[in-house]
């Protein structure tokens, strides 16, 4: 693998630290980075900014105004830069939208977690997304700072991410390479997944599998589990300024506080949320990242407080906190309550308060209910997987099963044992469930490749029937674990089994036959899931993601079935919300497809676009279709041009498609490198 050092640019930050993981996965703002990046776009102040005059063709103005909708950016001014700089023309969004031009309104968009629970995440305006990712590059130093002074926290930024590397398909090469599936940390992608790395995981399920976890299970007798409740609802933001300045300084010299990194933070992440105080967006790692300075001086001010009372961290207790959940490791049992008393008092300074309702202690280490259950499901999957050959006798003989209606009953049966809820267990399951996938494809392929090469038609035949039967095998059980805890964690994990195991078989050239045998039987599985009857009037993001799996394994599927997915969950093409809308688009994709339901999502799409321009709470769902729609392959720049509104026409809608350049946000060929989308997008997650 090639690895090139990441370019340390003031928009980097936009492919990685802004948008929520949850989104939709043809959902991508890589080319509206390239797009900023090759205009060498740079912020004057925070209500102006400048790009280079040479390469501001038409296209790229009219791409330029979408960014920044609905400010009128005007003709800008030439500022000549003497020798052989090159011209810059500015922009001041004040003069076309006012003294407040920063002050946006952002997407919502509903996404259930793996406890079942639903909540708004949000997407800020486009016009944001370059405030916050510049803010994060100017600031990088101070962000540090401020998130590496906590000895609790388990997650934080560290540094600035030192690698950038190269794209290279995950299908290249697999011959000797691990199976599709294996979540490869060296897997190469156009652009770095995060402009920080971060300290000391990534995901919650690596910390509970860590080494460091099972140290505390096996020294203290007692662990407390607790969160914060509603934590980035009821963050005050003014409260970060506190952390940074002082209490004191912030409320009596507000004009001189604002100019620092904290009032500057406090700023932006009011006016990319409409100036609101109490509570931030939630779903942008820059929102856990202004949590983590604030929860970082509350863990500082409970180790200070915890010392002064004879309590030392590491002789006492250990306390671990990845973002707003606390684990309390306890060596006497009776200091809980002067744990939990020490830790809201100083939680309650800034407004935040422990969720009575999620506090669980537990005696370790038998009693860790999901240490035991991790253990235990990979034994059992472990036992029930039997793949048995000799890769040296010329014996063609293989034992190779695996029981969907098995696998099920263990899984019944460990929740049933651990007294775990489904929600809590389902996402390790899938992620094990993966794994043991992943080591019994790799093996099997020196069978797969010995009865190929040997000659013996039937025993080849025989051999693909028995991967094809695994593979769909494996798949009904991680629908079944789908389908009773639907989450957006739990459908990126399924749809990823899905793409690498139809991968698996288009590697191995198995005929058409038996890759339609296994597709045919998953269409049918997915379109169930679809259908079922869910408690959302629009398609919340674990569906948007279920919904694109169907469109990538049946790209042709018709009007009649998603039409009646539609019925059947009691929703119309009236009630669907931007992603919605563009999420059913991608199957339109051909430009010779004559739908009416495609006609009527283009319809829906010109409503919503309206609606943004008339009410302000909207804005960012029409400047994200505005940004997505002109390079829809699948409709004239003429119906394109109606779906966008009043001021654009067909010849623009041609310009925008006929630059180089664009500023798309929505990617319509999603289907190309389909894993490899799902890999970057695991690697994401949080929980």
């Amino acid at each position: 693998m090639k690895y090139q050092r990441a370019k340390r640019d003031s928009l980097r930050a936009l492919t990685s630290e802004i948008l929520p993981y949850e989104i939709p996965l043809p959902f991508d703002i890589s080319r509206m980075y390239k797009f900023l990046r090759r205009l060498d776009f740079k912020w004057g102040d925070k209500h102006s900014f400048s790009v280079l005059e040479q390469r501001l063709d038409s296209p790229a103005k009219l791409w330029l105004a979408l960014i920044f909708d609905p400010i009128q950016l005007g003709p800008g001014v030439l500022v000549a830069n003497p020798g052989s700089q090159p011209n810059r023309r500015e922009f001041n969004l004040a003069s076309g939208g006012g003294p407040k031009s920063d002050l946006r309104h952002p997407y919502k968009f509903r996404s259930r977690r793996n406890n079942g629970k639903s909540r708004n995440l949000a997407i800020p305006h486009p016009h944001s997304m370059v405030q916050m990712a510049s803010f994060i590059h100017d600031n990088r130093d101070s962000i540090l700072y401020f998130t590496n002074r906590s000895s609790f926290s388990i997650r934080h930024p560290h540094r600035v991410a030192r690698l950038q590397s190269k794209r290279d398909s995950v299908f290249s090469g697999l011959q000797e390479s691990k199976p599709l599936g294996v979540e490869q940390s060296d897997l190469e992608y156009s652009h770095v997944s995060s402009y920080f790395s971060y300290r000391s995981y990534s995901n919650i399920n690596r910390f509970y599998s860590s080494p460091e976890f099972q140290a505390c299970e096996r020294k203290y007798p007692r662990l407390l589990r607790a969160d914060v409740s509603k934590c980035f609802d009821s963050v005050y933001t003014h409260t970060l300024s506190w952390v940074t300045n002082g209490v004191h300084a912030s409320k009596n010299r507000q004009k001189q506080t604002g100019a620092t990194f904290g009032g500057k933070f406090d700023h932006l992440m009011q006016y990319l949320n409409y100036a609101e105080t109490s509570g931030i967006i939630i779903g942008p790692e820059l929102s856990r990242i202004f949590a983590e300075i604030i929860l970082q001086e509350i863990d500082v001010r409970v180790e200070r407080e915890l010392s002064h009372r004879g309590l030392n961290r590491g002789v006492h207790y250990e306390i671990m906190r990845y973002v707003d959940d606390y684990f309390m490791f306890l060596a006497d049992p009776q200091k809980s309550e002067l744990i939990e008393e020490v830790l809201a008092a100083q939680l309650a300074i800034f407004k935040l308060h422990l969720n009575d309702e999620k506090q669980l202690r537990y005696d370790t280490p038998l009693a860790s209910h999901m240490s035991v259950a991790k253990s235990r499901m990979r034994a059992d999957l472990t036992a029930r997987t039997k793949l048995v050959f000799d890769p040296e006798d010329n014996d063609m003989s293989v034992d190779f099963f695996f029981s969907a209606k098995k696998a099920i009953l263990d899984y019944k049966a460990l929740l049933i044992d651990t007294e775990l809820k489904h929600g809590e267990l389902a996402n390790s399951y899938l992620y094990e469930l993966g794994h043991r996938r992943d080591a019994t494809v790799l093996k099997y392929r020196t069978y797969l490749e010995k009865a190929q090469k040997s000659g013996d038609r039937r025993a080849a035949h025989r051999a693909r029937l028995l991967l094809v039967s695994y593979l769909t095998e494996v798949v009904d059980v991680a629908i079944f674990i789908y389908s009773g805890a639907p989450s957006v964690s739990h459908s990126v994990k399924l749809t990823r089994m899905v793409a690498a195991c139809l991968g698996e078989l288009e590697l191995q050239k198995f005929g058409t036959l038996d890759v339609s045998h296994f597709q045919g039987h998953v269409r049918r599985e997915v379109i169930a899931q679809l259908s079922a009857i869910r408690d959302e009037s629009s398609f919340g993001a674990h569906t948007l993601f279920l919904l694109d799996c169907l469109i990538y394994l049946d790209p042709d599927v018709s009007d009649q079935t998603l039409t009646s997915i539609l019925e059947r969950r009691g929703t119309e093409v009236a009630d669907l919300d931007a992603f919605g809308v563009l999420t059913l688009l991608r199957r339109y994709s051909e430009p010779t497809t004559s739908s009416d339901l495609k006609n009527a999502l283009l319809s829906r799409a010109g409503q919503l676009v309206e609606r943004g321009k008339q009410h302000q709470e909207d804005e960012t769902a029409r400047a994200i279709l505005l940004l997505s729609l002109p390079t829809f392959p699948g409709a004239s720049a003429i119906e394109i041009a109606k779906a966008m509104g009043p001021g654009y026409s067909a010849t623009s809608v041609e310009k925008l498609r006929g630059g180089r350049y664009g500023a798309s946000m929505f990617s319509w060929n999603a289907s190309d490198n389909y894993y490899e989308r799902l890999l970057l997008k695991s690697a994401q997650f949080v929980y």
